[in-house]
């Protein structure tokens, strides 16, 4: 294997990603009377506690991890992604933390290759930017619980209940809405009756590991990705000088071979630069990336991110609606907490299920469709044939998908 080449060096003026604290107790959060939970404290439920504040509310964001967290998937930000970050006062931080600015992606099948611009995007670890982003809800005045699972109750007058658990202890309390952003396995409405989620039966499962060596051929601010007959996989360096490995395989293929086993097979094939040792990483997984909610809102609760419904993504689409929506609910759930009576807020649930319609399910639709073709290794072929020779042919796709969504009320 080659030694870790193209290292960033520290930005002048970094982040604190020093380990984040809880600011108060379970128990001090049961006695507290808060506007709005919001659990999970991804880039979804980040975003979304911190505007919640900046808007006025008392917010209480909690997760079930410590910070900072190894969390390997999502660690591409497209152009909308960035964007949504800019629209709340935060465009700087890919800079701030010495991020590579991603310009192509090279794809790569049975030999064929073909090489496609992108119009900048930030490879940034999740480590980084979710603690980044924690913190930044935490400086715009909400309240943090690290190492804190919670579940969502009922509802009943005026106000929905939860349970938070720490260790052995558990408490319960109640607030004027809940936002649930834990994620694509996220338990929190694991015995709430008012969301149910089905998962498709045809759903990739998510593989992603990191590792500490690069090819000695690979090209900084690029995305490599290797399609094969058992799923996808690509490669991304990033700030830290890190290789983010990300994959989707059938889980036909996973249950005669191992993760590594099958991305480094189909890295082999795939013509792209030897990426060696993916059989000797640690790997993680993810549930099936493709389930719906049947609803994103009830009664004072509301889903953002991967929790109201995941479609397996391609390149940085995932984190782009996560970012979106968080920032997208925060009008809904105002109306909510200030005034219960009025019809907007008794309408809340019904509108946010309009808004995130609006807003993301035509790009999921995008994203169903090409990573279908994905498991086709006959069409993909034949389109990175196309592609290696007119690459301007996928710019207006990529042009599209890289549009920073605009909510309807911000």
């Amino acid at each position: 294997m080659i030694q870790l080449q193209q290292s960033r060096k520290p930005a002048s003026d970094p982040f604190d990603l020093s380990p984040l604290e809880s600011t108060c107790s379970i128990e001090s959060a049961r006695d507290r009377d808060w506007d709005a939970l919001v659990i999970g404290s991804g880039p979804a439920g980040a975003i979304a506690a911190r505007q919640l504040a900046i808007g006025g509310a008392k917010v209480l964001l909690v997760d079930k991890a410590k910070f900072p967290r190894r969390k390997v998937c999502g660690c591409y930000l497209n152009q909308s992604g960035l964007g949504s970050l800019a629209a709340i006062g935060l465009g700087g931080l890919a800079e701030r933390l010495g991020s590579p600015t991603v310009r192509s992606i090279r794809i790569g099948i049975k030999g064929q290759l073909a090489r496609l611009p992108l119009p900048g995007g930030a490879a940034i670890s999740r480590d980084a930017l979710d603690t980044v982003l924690a913190r930044e809800a935490i400086q715009a005045g909400v309240s943090f619980l690290a190492g804190v699972a919670a579940k969502v109750g009922r509802v009943d007058s005026n106000r929905r209940h939860f349970e938070l658990r720490l260790g052995t202890s558990s408490v319960a309390g109640c607030c004027k809405a809940i936002v649930v952003a834990d994620g694509i396995g996220g338990q929190s409405l694991k015995d709430c009756d008012d969301i149910q989620f089905e998962t498709s039966p045809s759903s990739l499962i998510g593989m992603s590991s990191m590792s500490d060596h690069l090819p000695a051929d690979y090209q900084p601010g690029t995305i490599h990705m290797a399609v094969g007959r058992d799923g996808y996989v690509g490669a991304l360096q990033l700030q830290d000088g890190l290789l983010d490995v990300a994959a989707a395989f059938q889980p036909a293929a996973l249950k005669r071979s191992s993760p590594g086993e099958l991305a480094q097979q189909t890295m082999d094939q795939s013509g792209l630069p030897a990426t060696k040792g993916l059989d000797q990483l640690r790997w993680l997984g993810t549930p099936p990336l493709s389930k719906r909610a049947t609803s994103p809102a009830a009664e004072r609760l509301f889903l953002v991110g991967d929790s109201a419904g995941y479609v397996e993504p391609f390149t940085g689409e995932g984190m782009s609606w996560a970012m979106s929506s968080g920032r997208a609910v925060v009008p809904f759930v105002l109306k909510t907490i200030l005034d219960s009576t009025a019809d907007d807020a008794i309408n809340a649930p019904a509108l946010w299920t309009q808004e995130q319609r609006r807003l993301l399910n035509h790009r999921k639709r995008a994203c169903h469709w090409l990573t279908r073709a994905l498991r086709h290794p006959p069409l993909v072929s034949a389109g990175v044939f196309t592609l290696a020779r007119m690459p301007i042919l996928a710019s207006p796709v990529v042009q599209w998908m890289n549009r920073t969504p605009q909510p309807s009320e911000c």
